[in-house]
């Protein structure tokens, strides 16, 4: 996402203003690129997303707690090939972001810096977050070969050792955080620490943010759960319990000035009405066997409904095909199943 826009939508989501239509509004008056957008005409996108995720594989070296990688890679395991992700790049403007994500870890594709190479050779910003187990030495210092790597994200999900492995199973966490050090010592890129809240570690946070602060990583990221199956459920934190036990994110940045602290779970935005969600107007999610999904919840295995497959299509036509339009549609009248679950809405 291009540096202002994400500055406006940054400062809406800490506002909780995500209406839509006013959002839209305020972009275009920014970049004048589409005077004619008005509510009637909003559910047909006529320019591309503005960041694309696409996972490129869903192997993984951890099997973490809070995960769906088990359930979602349960029908075998699949890289995608750098021809593949040519012909995505190829369909779309160098405005656009490229995140190379999803369920599975990116180091385990064995292609991986050919495939940062081909958004390199683009000219797209990329971006990608890792469980960080595999940043060596090596790994590290290709990375200093890509000038397009804006920002890169570690997962932790606790302050301690005990904590963070007995929930990222198979994480080494002293490994992970020598990676970490020596990530900043070689790069300038920013680097952001990414925290699952669940009830096993929610009230560890401020711990996160000072281990974070003691790394020289200014950013940090606490999100919601994927509730996938019953057992996610009963471990999933809303943002009134979040707030009651650990505080706001308002409150935790007068505590934490020197860094940039952000809290997105269940029921952030229960107090506006008809809190409408921008990722269905301004992103993808492309899955390793390429289908095509609408939003970071639908990649959830439980309710994860694909819109089209680009092995099929291509991407303008699953931009703006009948089953994005529904999706949206549906999503402004409250009868979205994928918006019900979602952490960002509330219960």
């Amino acid at each position: 996402m291009p540096s202002t826009l994400s500055k406006i939508w940054n400062k809406a989501v800490r506002e909780g203003d995500v209406n839509v239509f006013s959002w839209y509004k305020r972009r275009n008056r920014t970049h004048k690129l589409d005077s004619s957008l008005n509510e009637k005409n909003i559910l047909h996108r006529p320019y591309p997303p503005w960041v694309i995720q696409v996972e490129v594989t869903n192997r993984c070296n951890l099997r973490c707690t809070n995960c769906s990688n088990s359930a979602a890679a349960a029908g075998g395991f699949t890289d995608i090939s750098p021809e593949f992700l040519h012909g995505i790049l190829a369909q779309l403007p160098r405005e656009t972001d490229i995140s190379l994500n999803g369920i599975g870890e990116p180091f385990m594709h064995k292609g991986i810096f050919e495939l940062f190479g081909a958004v390199e050779k683009r000219g797209h910003n990329l971006s990608f977050i890792t469980n960080g187990m595999l940043l060596d030495e090596s790994n590290i210092r290709r990375l200093g070969d890509f000038k397009k790597l804006k920002y890169i994200g570690i997962s932790l999900d606790g302050d301690s050792k005990e904590l963070n492995e007995s929930i990222r199973v198979g994480m080494r966490f002293e490994k992970v955080i020598e990676n970490i050090i020596a990530l900043r010592k070689a790069l300038s890129v920013e680097i952001g620490i990414h925290f699952t809240a669940i009830r096993r570690n929610y009230k560890k946070f401020p711990g996160v943010i000072e281990l974070a602060r003691g790394l020289g990583v200014a950013k940090v990221t606490a999100a919601g759960l994927f509730e996938w199956n019953d057992d996610l459920k009963k471990e999933s934190v809303s943002y009134s319990e979040f707030c009651r036990d650990v505080g706001s994110e308002e409150s935790l940045r007068e505590r934490y000035p020197d860094m940039q602290v952000t809290v997105v779970l269940a029921g952030r935005f229960e107090s506006r009405a008809r809190p409408h969600c921008i990722q269905p107007y301004n992103f993808l999610f492309i899955d390793c066997i390429g289908n095509v999904l609408p939003c970071c919840q639908q990649t959830t295995p439980v309710i994860g409904k694909n819109i089209g497959n680009l092995n099929s299509k291509n991407l303008d036509e699953v931009w703006n095909s009948a089953e994005m339009t529904a999706f949206r549609s549906s999503m402004h009248e409250g009868k979205n199943p994928a918006c019900a679950l979602c952490f960002l809405r509330g219960r």
